[in-house]
């Protein structure tokens, strides 16, 4: 999916309202780390969208229950599972940081192959070591 554009920018899928340069693509290249839970929850909806597993499984806490062992066949299936969502919205209702913790509560647009796909998620983070990683998450209704 190619991002939106503002004059000569490609505006972050994450929703920020800020360009992907000034935003997570020095994340995606590894150049940088999200410095909050809010800034890697919203990196993460990026890479989605931008199809970049890499990312994703990078940031993905190891006990995470989707986290697999074999790296080659999650990074295929996150392809696959994507491979006709297009990501239209991101709504964050809240977020915090309590110690090595952090928590955000959103809502993801997604339209998968023509039908709406949307959902809402408590999403919990994990710093270790000065990195924020993706723990778990909870859907909400």
């Amino acid at each position: 999916m190619k991002g939106f554009k503002l004059m000569d920018k490609e505006l972050c899928l994450c929703h920020s309202g800020k360009g992907y340069e000034e935003c997570c693509a020095s994340f995606h290249r590894r150049e940088a780390n999200p410095e909050t839970p809010l800034d890697l929850m919203r990196s993460r909806y990026s890479a989605y969208a931008k199809k970049i597993p890499a990312y994703i499984i990078s940031t993905t806490h190891v006990t995470n229950p989707q986290y697999q062992e074999d790296l080659l066949e999650w990074s295929r299936s996150i392809l696959e599972a994507y491979a006709h969502t297009e990501f239209v919205g991101l709504k964050i209702f809240k977020h915090y940081e309590k110690g090595n913790k952090g928590y955000v509560s959103f809502e993801a647009k997604l339209v998968n192959n023509g039908k709406d796909a949307s959902f809402s998620e408590e999403s919990e983070f994990i710093k270790e070591q000065g990195r924020w990683y993706y723990l778990k998450g909870i859907a909400k209704k």
